[in-house]
């Protein structure tokens, strides 16, 4: 159960929750403040683990989650300070409060699900709220409404999400891999072996270097690659956009040639990691077709093909060589029978 206490009106909130767990607490803010329609300058909170990762009176150290939470919504964390229960005293009346009015008017009942369970909490929360004051004429919600609704700070758009860390070096292709979906986020080439820290969730994917956000990507679905073109190099942007080519528009015009020039298109497109770095290379291997031919360039890229790895290079030094135009012998006749040849009688 997590339960909260506003400290002038001593309005409360409370919702159950399946864990202590780092998501669950999150969930549990994300609804007390939706709960108050607006943000507290402050949260106070218990040491417990999934906030605080080291008591001390004076200077205690947050879990991330909570920076995130300060982040998002623009407050702050405090901690009560260790062995002073005083320091939560009004929030231990709330938890009495909630077992009186809350739980005791549903023990009866039986529940089948969290959503079902935090239904019927909502109404008698909202009751409680409501009933007056001891010997007064006014309750928590009409105290909160008039003095303390005015204070609190608006609520942005969304509510937080949980951000996973990691850090990770930057690879030579100015790429960072998010395992977790074996997805590759582009970086500024210039960070190039540098180590970052990643934080991500399921919309967004953001990338620090010296506490300073150097790259934010939308996190998208699938495998492959996700490059901002201002990350790359200036040369790789160049290659990238020669001539206006796409990986398809190269590919059409290959097929165009001849499926041997098709083949080696694809395969050089397919040298890099980052298949962008070799547009320039493929489209000055397919300009052979105006000096040489498209006969002799689907020869050429025949001959290269057997190879392991076919380069720009490697057509150009074939069709510069003329090694397209010689002819090759193929022996489709057998060999004459002769003394030195075995036969299968030999082995009778």
């Amino acid at each position: 159960m997590f339960v909260a206490t506003l400290p002038y009106s001593g309005l409360i909130f409370c919702i159950a929750l399946e864990h202590q767990k780092t998501a669950d607490l999150l969930h549990g803010i994300n609804e007390l403040l939706r709960y108050l329609q607006g943000v507290t300058q402050t949260i106070t909170c218990d040491n417990m683990r999934t906030a605080v990762t080291k008591a001390d009176r004076y200077e205690p150290v947050f879990t991330d989650l909570c920076y995130q939470i300060s982040e998002h919504y623009g407050t702050t964390f405090s901690a009560t300070r260790p062995g002073k229960p005083r320091d939560k005293a009004m929030v231990e009346k709330a938890v009495n409060l909630v077992y009186k009015y809350v739980y005791a008017p549903l023990r009866n009942q039986r529940f089948t699900s969290l959503s079902e369970i935090n239904y019927y909490f909502r109404i008698q929360l909202d009751q409680l709220n409501l009933r007056n004051y001891k010997g007064s004429s006014f309750s928590r919600r009409e105290l909160f409404d008039q003095y303390e609704r005015p204070l609190l700070r608006g609520l942005p758009s969304k509510p937080c999400l949980l951000k996973k860390c990691t850090i990770l070096t930057m690879q030579r292709n100015y790429h960072i891999q998010l395992r977790e979906d074996r997805l590759y986020y582009s970086v500024p080439w210039q960070y190039v072996g540098s180590k970052v820290k990643v934080w991500y969730d399921q919309q967004t994917v953001e990338i620090y270097h010296d506490y300073q956000r150097i790259a934010l990507h939308i996190r998208v679905a699938g495998r492959g690659y996700h490059t901002i073109g201002e990350h790359m190099p200036l040369n790789h942007q160049q290659a990238k956009s020669a001539k206006g080519w796409t990986k398809e528009e190269l590919l059409t015009k290959a097929r165009h040639i001849g499926a041997a020039t098709a083949a080696v298109t694809e395969s050089m497109l397919g040298n890099s990691i980052y298949m962008e770095q070799n547009y320039n290379a493929c489209f000055g291997m397919l300009m052979f077709e105006k000096r040489y031919g498209k006969q002799r360039l689907e020869a050429a890229c025949s001959l290269a093909l057997p190879g392991s790895r076919v380069t720009y290079t490697m057509i150009k030094n074939i069709l510069t060589a003329g090694i397209d135009k010689q002819v090759r012998i193929t022996i489709d006749q057998p060999l004459p029978l002769h003394d030195n040849i075995r036969g299968a009688q030999q082995y009778q």
